[in-house]
């Protein structure tokens, strides 16, 4: 019965995520078809005024998008024994191209294995990562480590790295959806991937928060409790 309720919610998750993106797509339509006609006739202001609408359907789109991924979070998936070293191989591979391009550094002790959905642990080291390497110092190459000690019935995880940081007073805000400490100018994004870091780990009954480095950067650490209800 859970499993045909949680495949009926997908189902309208998914109508819901077409119904809400054909606007989007019929807005984008027209804003082609006028750079078409149009093309060289148009002045500057409506050159401006077009890619500004263009770019924020592309917007809308992604956070769209990540509204789906966020409310699917927590719904299926099975446990299993997770070995933490051969997962994170493959979150480095997925970011390879952001590796190499930002000049990143990313070192691990031996991690442990634990128990888990996989898929979920994918998602949340490749959000953290991917963050560490987004908010970078200008012109210093990210230098990235990741380390796990036991914790109570739990592992803890820690990702430390040395960037731009977070003030002291702000490192439970970043776990709210929309909650953006920087303008889109300055760093891209939806404001949502922390709070889906925080929804997978809360599903393996642990928890995540954020602590400001002495040396500069920011550690963020969170629980996976072996006793979960899996």
């Amino acid at each position: 019965t859970l499993d045909r309720s949680s495949a009926a919610s997908d189902v309208y998750k998914r109508q819901a995520s077409h119904d809400l993106k054909e606007p989007l797509r019929s807005i984008s339509s027209f804003v082609q078809l006028l750079n078409q006609t149009l093309g060289g006739e148009l002045d500057d202001s409506t050159v401006y005024a077009l890619r500004f609408i263009g770019d924020g359907v592309e917007r809308m789109n992604s956070l769209i998008h990540n509204l789906l991924e966020y409310s699917r979070t927590g719904q299926g998936g099975t446990a299993e024994d997770v070995a933490m070293d051969d997962l994170i191989d493959e979150v480095l591979q997925n970011l390879d191209a952001t590796i190499k391009d930002s000049g990143a550094t990313i070192s691990h002790a031996s991690l442990p294995t634990v128990r888990g959905v996989r898929s979920d642990l994918v998602h949340l080291f490749q959000n953290l990562l991917s963050n560490a390497i987004k908010f970078r110092k200008p012109d210093v190459a990210p230098v990235i480590d990741i380390d796990a000690a036991s914790e109570g019935d739990g592992i803890r995880f820690c990702i430390r790295d040395n960037g731009i940081g977070i003030k002291p007073d702000q490192c439970d805000e970043v776990f709210q959806p929309f909650r953006r400490l920087h303008t889109r100018e300055e760093y891209e994004g939806t404001g949502i991937g922390l709070a889906h870091c925080r929804k997978i780990v809360e599903r393996h009954d642990g928890h995540i928060w954020a602590e400001p480095r002495d040396e500069g950067g920011t550690s963020f650490c969170f629980t996976i409790n072996e006793s979960s209800l899996f």
